[in-house]
């Protein structure tokens, strides 16, 4: 199912795609939550969360996932990699890593031209619009204190005031969407933890 919303946002149609890597390298040090498997750790439920949600708020829920991961020692995921397929054909290639920073960007390209973002595209300092025929386009963004959490801190925070059960901004269907996709991932690549219930 398209998102209709991030699809206008983006001026998006036919040829459309989202490339995001989160890769950040975690110590290996003995029950590390990162790498222990009764935490639900690995790369996928801690970082692999950031390039799928981007996905999804852009494309939407995917008609299918592929996915291939490298698992550690301790059987969590130090490295998945993962390509979304919508029905229309637009596209969604993502990585997440425990064992190599990476750059953290993210590229949306629509038919018109591409966003991105050089680096830490969860908390962008700028972002680039290039368009077809014309010269590339900064924008910068407001800086927030903080590592990222401020804005979300923020919308739970007037959420609660406002006994809101759930936020407009992110709401319900969308995290069981995206959890839904996560959950096909570890499918796929054998990606299961100690504490689950057959």
């Amino acid at each position: 199912m398209a998102s209709s919303a991030g699809r206008a946002l983006f001026g998006l149609s036919a040829g459309r795609s989202v490339h995001a890597d989160f890769g950040a390298r975690a110590p290996r040090v003995s029950g590390h939550r990162l790498r222990a498997p009764y935490s639900g750790g690995g790369a996928l439920l801690d970082l692999g969360t950031y390039p799928v949600s981007l996905a999804h708020l852009v494309l939407g829920r995917p008609d299918q996932v592929t996915a291939w991961s490298h698992l550690g020692p301790e059987g969590v995921d130090e490295t998945t990699g993962m390509v979304l397929g919508y029905a229309d054909g637009a596209m969604a290639v993502l990585s997440c890593s425990l064992e190599a920073d990476s750059a953290r960007a993210a590229v949306v390209h629509g038919t018109r031209g591409r966003i991105e973002t050089p680096g830490d595209f969860c908390r962008p300092l700028r972002l680039v619009l290039h368009r077809s025929g014309h010269a590339p386009e900064v924008v910068q963004a407001q800086a927030e204190a903080g590592n990222g959490y401020v804005p979300q801190a923020r919308e739970v925070t007037r959420c609660l005031r406002e006994g809101a059960t759930q936020s407009a901004l992110v709401p319900l269907w969308r995290s069981l969407e995206v959890m839904g996709t996560l959950d096909t991932v570890r499918d796929i690549v054998g990606l299961r933890y100690p504490q689950e219930v057959e």
